[in-house]
């Protein structure tokens, strides 16, 4: 910027003698040619107001062109969004970044009204906001979801403010959506583990894990499985449609699946297209019209209990940072089965003793009637005291 100052400053000294001279040239010519003194005298000053003029345009265009240069290389730099909003509900420009994060051309985000890429639930205060940004305010730290053009939704935080006399708003906008992401899971850890430490029957926390995987990943099916010894595993959560592999039904781990894949190495395990999947569960899960499948393992004090199953029908892979999120529940789970067994152990602990003391109480209660009603032997003369004589 100072450079530029700089360059604007010599250019400005260069220009100013050089009109100075054809203005005080015309000056002379005029005075040769007027024969009135003040006449002359006015036209030289119209000339030299001429020239002011001349310089001052020459100053500002030059900085219109260096403002506009700044916008642009902005414009087109910027790692953030950057739009062009026209009061008539149209954009007018978007920036690269904006293909880069929502994957929509330039040619394709102009073709309709902006409004119609938000989330249809955040469209009314979107209007709204946009009324109140036309109106003169500036929107700052604005949210709202938009749709990308592979059908998934980010969130944007978004800084706008008005031109009202050009009748646009300008637009800055920066995906927060890891940020929301991230809030969003660790509320639902929250509440699951809150479930956990109220000691919640079991089946009511697999549930509200299964529908917390759900709504976060946003996959249609979720399955809890716990592992059997004849490698096999029952249904112990789900959510989803409830007659495919439907709660407490038993599974074969036959043919390789993402189950059989958990069971077999104890890790998280993924397939991408259920088309290549073989065995009797992968044609249920194909059935329902699943086609991106993972899973991750659900470890009790170190062994494979069982594992959490989620998939999607969509055509694209489910996210690389999907067994990790799927991680964090299968966490939670897992505290879940070892605090559930703890508790049942020591009830059955309980049971045990109360029993055993019942018994041991019962056969004091039999041997009492018992001892009572044995002779007691006769007393005979050779065990009686024998008198002292008298004296």
């Amino acid at each position: 910027m100072p450079f530029e100052l700089k360059e604007v400053d010599v250019r400005l000294r260069l220009m100013a003698p050089v009109l100075l001279v054809i203005a005080a040239t015309a000056g002379a010519f005029v005075l040769t040619r007027v024969h009135s003194t003040a006449d002359a005298w006015l036209v030289l000053a119209t000339a030299l107001a001429l020239a002011a003029v001349t310089v001052a345009l020459a100053v500002t265009t030059q900085r219109r062109r260096r403002a506009t240069r700044e916008f642009e290389r902005y414009f087109t730099l910027s790692p953030e969004m950057v739009i062009l909003a026209g009061f008539d509900g149209y954009w007018k420009r978007v920036n690269p970044t904006f293909e880069t994060v929502l994957g929509y051309t330039e040619r394709e985000a102009l073709a309709r009204p902006y409004i119609e890429f938000f989330h249809p639930d955040d469209r009314e205060r979107t209007e709204q906001e946009a009324r109140r940004v036309m109106g003169g305010a500036t929107a700052l730290a604005f949210e709202n979801r938009i749709v990308c053009r592979d059908g998934s939704y980010k969130w944007i935080e978004w800084t706008v403010t008005p031109v009202p006399d050009e009748h646009v708003m300008y637009g800055v906008g920066r995906d927060v959506t890891e940020r929301r992401r991230s809030e969003s899971e660790q509320t639902a850890l929250r509440r699951l583990a809150t479930l956990v430490a109220q000691e919640v029957p079991q089946s009511e926390v697999f549930s509200a894990i299964a529908e917390e995987i759900g709504r976060l990943l946003g996959t249609e099916e979720i399955r809890m499985l716990r592992f059997d010894g004849d490698h096999s595993a029952v249904v112990v959560g789900s959510s989803g449609r409830p007659d495919a592999l439907p709660l407490g039904s038993r599974q074969q781990l036959e043919g390789d699946t993402v189950a059989s894949r958990v069971l077999r190495t104890g890790r998280t395990a993924r397939i991408d297209n259920y088309t290549e999947a073989d065995g009797r569960l992968a044609e249920t899960v194909r059935s329902i019209g699943i086609r991106a499948v993972v899973g991750a393992p659900i470890l009790v004090e170190g062994s494979v209990w069982g594992a959490i199953i989620t998939g999607s029908s969509s055509d694209e892979p489910l996210p690389p940072d999907t067994e990790s999120r799927l991680g964090r529940f299968t966490e939670l789970m897992g505290t879940a089965v070892a605090n559930a067994e703890a508790r049942e152990a020591l009830q059955r602990l309980a049971d045990e003793q109360q029993r055993s003391g019942g018994s041991r109480h019962s056969l004091r209660k039999v041997s009492h009637p018992l001892s009572s009603s044995r002779p007691s032997p006769k007393k005979s003369s050779m065990c009686s005291p024998a008198r002292s004589p008298r004296s």
